[in-house]
C-alpha cells in the first residue's frame, strides 16, 4: 500500500516540477527523475532526495530530535541512554539506574523505544516502576530514547521543497469484538484481512506487549 502511495505521489510530483520520469516496466518500483541533466533515483518508498549524511542522521532518533528543536521545530521532551551491558562494557553512567531517575523526574507514563530502530521495534508505553524492570530484562538494543507520553491525534505529513505533498492520520492498531472470538484469534484474522488487502503489517503475536494483554 506505502508503494503504490509512493510512486502515485513521485508520478504527481514529477509532472508539478517538471521533471521526466521513467519507471522500469514491469512492476514500476525503480525509476529516476530527469531534469537539466540531473538524474534523482529511486526504488520504492527509498528516494534520492537527502543525502548520506542527513539520512545517518535521521536513523538515530536523539540526533534528529537534537537538531529539530536548534531549528525551532517542537520535539517530544526526551532523553536518550545506553543499554546495561553498552553502559557496562564503555563505564559510562548512562544506563538503566539513570533511566530510572530521568523518568521518574518526567513522571509515567513514559515511551521508551529502540534509539535506531524503525516501525515499532520494541516500543514501549510504560505506566509503571514494575513494567519498567520487566522491559528491561526484555532489552536488546545499545541504546534508547525515553519520551515523555503525549495523547492526542498522531498525523504523518510529507514535505518536499517547502510544500506539503501529503497528509494524513495514523489510526492505531484495533480489534472489533464479535461475542464469540477470543482476541487471539481476532488478532490473527485482523492480520489476515489486512495481508489480503496488501497492507502487509508486520503483527507478531508472540509480542510480549501483546501478550501481557491476553493473559
Amino acid at each position: 500500500m506505502a508503494k503504490r502511495v509512493a510512486i502515485s505521489l513521485i508520478k504527481e510530483i514529477s509532472k508539478e516540477l517538471g521533471y521526466d520520469l521513467w519507471l522500469e516496466p514491469e512492476y514500476g518500483f525503480v525509476g529516476y527523475l530527469e531534469k537539466d541533466g540531473m538524474r534523482h533515483f529511486f526504488r520504492n518508498t527509498c528516494l534520492d532526495i537527502n543525502r548520506a549524511g542527513a539520512a545517518k542522521i535521521c536513523n538515530d532518533k536523539g540526533y534528529t530530535s537534537l537538531l529539530l528543536e536548534k531549528f525551532w521545530y517542537p520535539v517530544a521532551e526526551g532523553k536518550t541512554f545506553l543499554s546495561e551491558r553498552f553502559n557496562t562494557l564503555i563505564e559510562a553512567k548512562n544506563g538503566p539506574t539513570e533511566w530510572l531517575r530521568y523518568i521518574r523526574s518526567i513522571g509515567f507514563p513514559v515511551i521508551i523505544k529502540p534509539n535506531n530502530a524503525s516501525q515499532g521495534h520494541w516500543v514501549r508505553k510504560i505506566y509503571t516502576e514494575t513494567e519498567y524492570w520487566k522491559a528491561i530484562e526484555e532489552e536488546c538494543y545499545e541504546r534508547y530514547r525515553i519520551e515523555r507520553y503525549y495523547s492526542g491525534r498522531d498525523y504523518r505529513v510529507l514535505v518536499l521543497g517547502g510544500e506539503v505533498m501529503a497528509a494524513y492520520e495514523r489510526i492505531p492498531f484495533s480489534l472489533e469484538g464479535d461475542w464469540v472470538s477470543t482476541i487471539r484469534i481476532l488478532l490473527e484474522r485482523k492480520k489476515d484481512l489486512l495481508w489480503k488487502e496488501d497492507r502487509k503489517l508486520s503483527i507478531d503475536t508472540t509480542d510480549p506487549r501483546i501478550l501481557l494483554n491476553l493473559e
